[in-house]
């Protein structure tokens, strides 16, 4: 097997318990199928901007860190994006939490190619990665609401570390708060659009602002 090569022998169809109107999709996953789909362990998105700025991604280490404590041990659910998403699987591997990214392609179309690595890391850790997709599907732009649907409606919670005012990640939190799946996101300086979104969000009510790490390893999930 050629490095960061995935192994596609272990793509199982496997049920993960969906939102009605996304029960109907072919859910495929390769990975650890068993945990993606173990009830005892609560599956939280992690997600924000593709290009965030250093304290975004230390708070995106924080809140990952914060969640490994949570005696849930919770799955840690992101897109593999670059940005918050890689950063978010990424904490999770450090903190020993399984994690998984939803695909907008099929699984021998790793996307961004540049994650390959990480997503054979994944899929050796007790995570995994899961689409809609077939094999030989390319991640077009309309494949990225499939995504976010589905990576939204696998969730329990949904935290957005940083988001401009229109991107895929203030999508999924009002996706999420239509679901009644709760949101929480980091709110930021009013001059700063890399904090518009959160802020937003917060304002209409959307999400419930995170400013205290220590919250989430108690929070209910």
């Amino acid at each position: 097997m050629k490095e960061h090569q995935i192994d596609k022998d272990k793509i199982l169809l496997h049920p993960v318990e969906l939102p009605d109107f996304l029960k109907d999709l072919p859910v495929r996953i390769l990975g650890n199928q068993r945990m993606l789909t173990a009830k005892a362990r609560p599956r939280i998105a992690v997600i924000g901007s593709r290009d965030p700025g250093p304290e975004d991604l230390a708070i995106t280490d924080n809140i990952v860190a914060a969640l490994a404590e949570h005696p849930s041990g919770p799955i840690i659910i992101s897109g593999l994006a670059l940005g918050i998403d890689a950063r978010a699987h990424r904490a999770a591997l450090t903190n020993g939490l399984p994690t998984f990214a939803v695909l907008p392609c099929g699984l021998d179309n790793i996307y961004p190619y540049v994650h390959r690595p990480l997503a054979k890391q994944m899929t050796e850790s007790h995570g995994g990665l899961v689409t809609v997709f077939p094999d030989g599907t390319a991640p077009m732009a309309i494949n990225f609401l499939f995504r976010n649907a589905l990576m939204i409606g696998m969730c329990d919670m949904v935290i957005v570390v940083c988001s401009k005012a229109k991107g895929s990640a203030m999508v999924g939190a009002r996706l999420a708060k239509d679901l009644d799946i709760p949101v929480l996101a980091v709110a930021g300086s009013p001059e700063n659009i890399r904090h518009a979104g959160c802020n937003q969000l917060i304002k209409e009510h959307i999400a419930d602002i995170l400013c205290d790490y220590r919250t989430l390893t108690e929070i209910k999930l």
